[in-house]
């Protein structure tokens, strides 16, 4: 295993506490071959129910900053050679004599893209920790693009223009379903490892959506291309039902 870390901020007491530290992932849904990158967050217990509050006293609020310790990041690599169960953690820190132990995560790791396809879009409904998460993952072909200077002619490959479809949340919302959290990542990747040219590479997106069922959702939908913004003809057409 080969642990890449990011960052760790750590502000320790030198007194023991009661420590409650959690461990978040950023993708819920990694395939064979991706990165894992974790969030640690070092709390002295567990406040969860105070957080939660839409709105808090001075004294709660202050109880909830005082209560945070130090948070970080770390990406771990090699992790993902197979598709199915893993268990990331418990990591436990050694900190000016404080013992700091975090919880464990429990992650499903799905099999890799087609390794073939250049362009494309895989629409998934996964469920974590008993939350509801919508990973939208898209590969588009870069170009080459060919740039007539006064005394040469270059040429480039790259994916600089790309524009990835996205979701209508106005749309995904009016179903029923309130969007809790988002986010986006965009990279290049190597799909053909024989392309010596480079038009092996291609602009890959990964959107991730945590969701939850109001009490305005009646009926199971197909996630199609309509529930989508600037979806191009050569993205395949999709579908996944929410129920």
């Amino acid at each position: 295993m080969r642990a890449v870390l990011l960052a760790l901020l750590i502000f320790v007491s030198y007194q023991s506490w009661s420590q409650n530290s959690k461990l978040t992932v950023f993708n819920p849904g990694p395939r064979v071959g991706d990165d894992i990158e974790i969030s640690i967050t070092l709390e002295k217990e567990n406040l969860e129910a105070i957080k939660s509050k839409s709105s808090k006293s001075i004294e709660e609020f202050n109880q909830v900053q005082s209560n945070y310790y130090g948070s970080g990041t770390i990406k771990l690599s090699d992790l993902t050679n197979e598709p199915g169960l893993k268990q990331i953690g418990p990591f436990e820190f050694n900190l000016n004599g404080v013992s700091v132990k975090t919880d464990s995560i429990l992650l499903t790791i799905y099999p890799a893209l087609p390794g073939n396809k250049k362009d494309g879009m895989w629409v998934r409904i996964i469920d974590f920790n008993g939350d509801s998460f919508l990973i939208i993952e898209q590969r588009i072909s870069n170009d080459w693009k060919r740039e007539k200077g006064k005394n040469s002619t270059t040429f480039s490959h790259g994916g600089d223009d790309v524009k990835f479809a996205k979701l209508d949340e106005a749309k995904f919302e009016a179903k029923g379903l309130d969007i809790i959290s988002s986010s986006s990542s965009s990279s290049s990747q190597i799909v053909d490892k024989d392309d010596v040219m480079g038009s092996g590479t291609v602009s890959f997106n990964i959107d991730t959506y945590q969701f939850k069922k109001t009490v305005n959702f009646n009926n199971a939908f197909k996630l199609d291309k309509k529930m989508f913004i600037d979806f191009t003809h050569n993205i395949e057409d999709v579908e996944a039902w929410i129920k």
